[in-house]
């Protein structure tokens, strides 16, 4: 028996509490309401926190955009996201993200960087991800590289777009049509 997909909700459809979440986000940092909060209505509490995390982590940490973009799109390929992907390949170019470096990562190698801080990024969310541990060695250069609050807000970063790429692959909130970045 194949699954049902989620009902994702259109501008239209939403009740006074879930409209208002969506001006909410629409007027953000985003400047756009995507599939994945039009998914999360269904609970309009759980849509309005994640989002607001999601600023938070996004566009508020001492981490430079660069590297929190290179941690998503490591995610994104970990986890098989497509919709992730889609929406942080070109934030990620914007951003500064060589087009070679996320090249490898689509063909599931290590980018061949030349600093610090994108080598440590690197190590600490695969380990993460892959591991579900960071070992010693690479923890203590994050924290040498970004500090503690770095360090703090990666971990998180990490943890909000993992559970992103769970939502969004097992609802199967599609990928926008008019995508040019499908992985």
């Amino acid at each position: 028996m194949k699954r049902n997909t989620i009902k994702i909700y259109k501008h239209e459809e939403l009740n006074s509490q879930q409209n208002s979440i969506y001006n909410t986000i629409l007027k953000g940092k985003r400047g756009e309401v995507p599939d994945l909060f039009m998914a999360l209505m269904h609970n309009p509490s759980l849509a309005e926190k994640t989002q607001s995390l999601g600023t938070e982590l996004r566009y508020e940490t001492s981490l430079d955009p660069r590297l929190t973009e290179l941690s998503i799109l490591l995610i994104a390929d970990f986890l098989n996201c497509p919709y992730e992907w889609h929406y942080h390949e070109p934030e990620a170019l914007k951003a500064g993200v060589k087009q070679k470096d996320i090249e490898s990562i689509k063909q599931k190698s290590r980018p061949d960087f030349v600093n610090k801080e994108e080598k440590t990024i690197y190590s600490f969310t695969n380990e993460a991800i892959q591991n579900r541990s960071i070992c010693d060695e690479t923890y203590n250069q994050a924290v040498e590289i970004f500090g503690e609050r770095g360090v703090v807000e990666l971990t998180s970063l990490i943890g909000y777009y993992s559970m992103l790429a769970l939502i969004l692959n097992e609802h199967r909130v599609p990928v926008p049509q008019n995508d040019e970045n499908k992985k």
